[in-house]
């Protein structure tokens, strides 16, 4: 499972050619998606499926969409359940669909819960979509679900100015880019919330616990190959000793 943060590249050549490989967001803009061709896409932002007044989003959006029609292969794009699809189908009649219920569970809740997300009635909070990549991965009942530009660090990049303006620079392995997050209409916060874009980042770890959780509950190893990562609830990939083999 490839997710786009800059540690990518230093993971690839651990790839084998005959593994399925999961994908998300706006790595079909890049050229490696074409080159791993792979079997799941994972979309989860909702910008993906309604307007917005962001008219950078929306060119990129309509990149992605010119993009997908040029896929070649088998390709199953994953969504959440109940968002508007219709602008990506009948684009390709290689792309099907599969959606993920999304509705969490508290963590309080522990009868069932794997049974829930078994059935696909429930998921971890899909706060981002590394989330849904690696549900997904477990769901299909892979032995092992190796993860790789699982960075998860943007929070580090997250500064307030002189104007108590609330800014970041997002890093991702196909380039970066500046955004002032209180004067983004599109999923933007109001100034005084840096402890609601903080709240995200526990909402997204506690979901790789509740999936970390879930995998061993499958018996299913996840390990986390990126160099650089600061998630902590999956079992690592070790690098150095990879070298001296």
């Amino acid at each position: 499972m490839l997710g786009n943060g800059p540690s990518l590249s230093g993971s690839l050549h651990l790839i084998e050619e005959e593994e399925d490989v999961v994908m998300v967001n706006y790595s079909v803009l890049t050229d490696l998606f074409f080159k791993l061709k792979p079997l799941y896409f994972c979309l989860a932002d909702p910008a993906y499926f309604k307007i917005t007044d962001d008219v950078e989003e929306e060119i990129k959006k309509a990149r992605v969409v010119e993009r997908l029609k040029k896929v070649d292969w088998d390709l199953i794009i994953i969504t959440p359940a109940g968002v508007k699809t219709s602008h990506f189908r009948k684009l390709n009649s290689r792309i099907t669909f599969e959606s993920v219920n999304t509705v969490p569970l508290d963590t309080s809740v522990k009868f069932m819960r794997w049974s829930f997300y078994k059935w696909n009635f429930s998921m971890p909070s899909l706060q981002n979509v590394i989330v849904l990549g690696v549900f997904i991965s477990l769901q299909k009942g892979y032995s092992n679900v190796y993860l790789h530009g699982v960075d998860s660090d943007s929070y580090k990049n997250i500064c307030v100015n002189q104007q108590n303006e609330m800014v970041t620079k997002e890093f991702h392995s196909y380039g970066s880019s500046s955004r002032n997050l209180n004067s983004q209409k599109w999923c933007g916060f109001p100034k005084g919330s840096l402890y609601k874009r903080l709240k995200c980042e526990v909402i997204m770890f506690r979901s790789y616990v509740d999936l970390a959780a879930y995998a061993n509950h499958l018996c299913i190893r996840v390990i986390n190959a990126s160099p650089n990562s600061m998630i902590d609830a999956f079992e690592r990939y070790d690098h150095g000793e990879s070298l001296n083999k």
